[in-house]
């Protein structure tokens, strides 16, 4: 009797153990350091996000490539949201006394203000030279998109409720949508002109990311927000990360998935391989507390 307790107390050990992992090989942290590091965004090999271990909100970049972090962002003002692609790196800023969109060329060392608008400019996206952001001149936010070729800004999303946290990839731009009681995925096609309902699941899907047909978010059916995937092409949709704690924020380049993680206590910045074999840990309900 003893022996069985003996071993069903290792077993239980050992699934308690299991459950606070997500994956193995798969999986790797980007940065951990003891403050927030949050909103993290990814093209090819650079990772982005903003970091407060500064007193304020600044944009980090990693090079997966190299294995070197540097502070890209300065000044006594936050930089929030950031996202990348290429040489492009952009970002919310609150130094005109509130949100406003700024774009900073790795290549060339130039920053520019993409929209200064009075109203909340929050959570921009880049792809290629198109720019998307949440924007909240009408009074609730609404998506937005500005053309570097043409120096056009047009309204991609008007509609009365709440769109917010936008992504784009190519002529696809998603956002999360509330119009029908809670969070949902939506998509536009700059090339058709058509909007789609991509994922309209009675729990809330949030925080989407997008690489050419594969589409990212935060899904908490779970019971904690975890990271999932979804393929525009087959409408196969896998969960991706499980756990203890709440990982949000995803966003995708291609085989990479960085995320917002929570495991250690505070915010850091975790990497997921698709291209590696995935070894998932069923959810286990949680509660987290957070600053949206």
């Amino acid at each position: 009797m003893k022996k069985f307790r003996s071993i069903s107390a290792t077993m239980l050990f050992l699934i308690l153990v299991a459950k606070l992992v997500t994956s193995s090989a798969n999986e790797r942290p980007i940065c951990t350091d003891l403050t927030d590091q949050r909103y993290p965004a990814i093209s090819g090999a650079r990772i982005v996000w903003a970091d407060v271990r500064n007193g304020n909100w600044e944009t980090y970049m990693y090079d997966l490539r190299t294995g070197k972090k540097n502070r890209v962002t300065l000044g006594i003002n936050n930089q929030r949201y950031p996202a990348i692609w290429g040489d492009r790196i952009v970002w919310a800023d609150v130094r005109n006394g509130n949100w406003d969109i700024y774009m900073y060329d790795l290549a060339t060392g130039a920053e520019t203000p993409i929209c200064t608008n009075p109203g909340f400019q929050r959570h921009p996206a880049i792809s290629g030279d198109r720019i998307v952001w949440e924007d909240y001149r009408n009074g609730n936010p609404d998506i937005y998109l500005y053309d570097l070729s043409t120096h056009r800004e047009i309204p991609i999303c008007t509609d009365p409720n709440y769109q917010e946290d936008p992504a784009i990839s190519g002529d696809r731009i998603i956002w999360m949508d509330f119009r029908d009681g809670n969070w949902d995925i939506y998509m536009y096609d700059i090339a058709t002109g058509i909007e789609t309902a991509i994922y309209t699941d009675p729990y809330s899907q949030r925080y989407p990311g997008i690489s050419g047909d594969r589409i990212v978010w935060a899904d908490d059916s779970s019971g904690t927000w975890d990271v999932y995937t979804y393929e525009l092409s087959t409408g196969k949709k896998t969960q991706i990360t499980s756990g203890l704690n709440s990982q949000r924020y995803p966003a995708i380049s291609g085989d990479r998935i960085v995320w917002e993680d929570y495991r250690n206590g505070n915010a850091d910045i975790y990497l997921y391989d698709l291209s590696l074999t995935p070894i998932l840990c069923p959810p286990v309900p949680h509660s987290d507390s957070y600053e949206y």
